[in-house]
């Protein structure tokens, strides 16, 4: 790597650092500060590394602010930048290419503004790029060093979310193209699978004593529906041409390219293109495909495209900071609360003790933003980790509920008694104090 790209690498970190320090937590980001509370080998929603960096990331930064969160993130987002950039390099690509690539790498919103939030897809798309890098090591020289590494970052891959699966498909349609099965040796792939099963064990021992329930939940969440709407197809693909600009996703479609970046992201994209007939699929799942395509675009592609996906990118946040304008196109580009939200419910949570959330979103928010736990009271909404603890089941004859005027009462408190005590109606929610005689 370059002074010049090194220079940009670690400018590209601070002014991420400073932008995780400003930007307020979303929901799911104070979700799974709640799991880094209760560490676990694993959660219902998803694998544990998330909470695990964030555990790491209070330890490191001693102060209640957005980049203790974030910190860990921010540091797995910038070496995914220089994985990349040491593939280009190997690749014999130019330093305007490798420039190139960064520039397209952090517009990009998924891979840009979207790896300083705290989100299983940021550890995702480094361990799937290491192990890519790892990948293409064996190919070239089959130590037993790196079949090790493939293995130990397809595990620690495995604990960050479930998608790093796919990288076994991406690997076995790149070598059934390049025709280099005989590269492999049967030792090292007996070492890669036993190490990548080390790596991977507190997902498996988790959902082993949870009768696999993790992995149940994910399979329903991506081939639940038992009905099909063509809207889901052509969504979803609208959606990756406008995330990866038109030219880069087109440039994955020539035919006449062997490039195995090609191969890797293309797979991916297909492979969420046969989801699409059984389910909504999320613009963010394909995310390991991206760095292929924008690294596949940028050596092949000519000046002339490169210099059209700079005036896309451009034309796309000038018609983001045009919305942000308005109330409507604020409302439209965000679509979680944040802490800034509900801010008008920490006196609540300081003055109606104990207090019960109606959803995990709520519920995270405003325990990281008030100080004070406020679980979401067992029963309510869709079951998650909330439910697990029994924080969330009220043990006191008396307590107060932030609640969903639309939502009923669990069950277990038929014989409770009610009193509406204040309103929200920007959040949609009521304040109740629930009673037992």
């Amino acid at each position: 790597m370059t002074k010049k790209l090194f220079s940009f690498l670690v400018f590209i970190f601070l002014i991420k650092c400073l932008l995780a320090s400003f930007i307020p937590l979303v929901a799911d980001e104070s979700y799974y500060y709640i799991w880094s509370l209760y560490p676990r080998l694993s959660y219902f929603d998803h694998p544990a590394m998330v909470s695990w960096l964030i555990y790491l990331g209070t330890l490191v930064v001693p102060f209640h602010d957005p980049l203790a969160v974030r910190f860990f993130f921010l540091l797995l987002g910038t070496g995914t930048i220089a994985i990349w950039l040491n593939l280009l390099n190997q690749k014999n690509a130019s330093e305007k290419q490798q420039l190139i690539f960064l520039a397209l790498f952090v517009l990009n919103p998924l891979l840009g503004i979207g790896s300083i939030l705290a989100t299983p897809d940021v550890p995702l798309v480094f361990f799937w790029s290491l192990s890519y890098f790892f990948f293409l090591k064996i190919l070239e020289n089959p130590q037993k060093r790196w079949y090790f590494l493939f293995g130990s970052s397809l595990g620690l891959g495995f604990c960050s979310k479930y998608h790093i699966v796919l990288f076994v498909i991406a690997g076995f349609v790149s070598l059934l193209f390049s025709k280099k099965f005989k590269q492999l040796r049967p030792e090292g792939i007996l070492i890669t699978i036993a190490v990548g099963l080390l790596f991977s064990s507190p997902v498996l021992i988790w959902n082993y004593q949870n009768q696999w329930a993790s992995f149940l939940f994910q399979i329903n969440h991506g081939f639940g529906r038992s009905y099909y709407d063509f809207e889901w197809t052509w969504g979803y693909l609208a959606g990756q041409a406008l995330i990866l600009s038109p030219l880069v996703l087109l440039s994955l479609f020539n035919l006449f390219s062997k490039s195995t970046d090609r191969v890797f992201s293309l797979s991916q994209i297909l492979f969420f293109v046969t989801s699409t007939f059984k389910s909504v699929v999320e613009a963010n799942w394909p995310i390991v495909a991206h760095p292929h395509a924008v690294s596949h675009f940028v050596i092949h592609a000519d000046r002339k495209k490169v210099s059209w996906t700079f005036y896309y990118w451009l034309a796309v946040y000038g018609i983001i900071l045009v919305a942000l304008q308005t109330d409507s196109g604020k409302a439209l580009i965000k679509n979680q609360y944040t802490t800034s939200d509900i801010q008008i419910l920490e006196k609540v949570a300081q003055d109606f003790r104990p207090l019960f959330g109606p959803t995990y979103q709520i519920s995270s928010l405003l325990s990281w933003q008030s100080g004070i736990l406020v679980p979401k009271l067992k029963g309510f909404s869709r079951k998650d980790f909330f439910d697990e603890l029994s924080v969330s089941l009220p043990v006191s004859k008396k307590f107060f509920v932030l609640k969903d005027p639309g939502v009923g009462w669990p069950e277990y408190l038929s014989t409770a008694k009610f009193q509406k005590l204040e309103s929200f109606d920007n959040l949609n929610l009521e304040l109740y104090q629930v009673s037992y005689d």
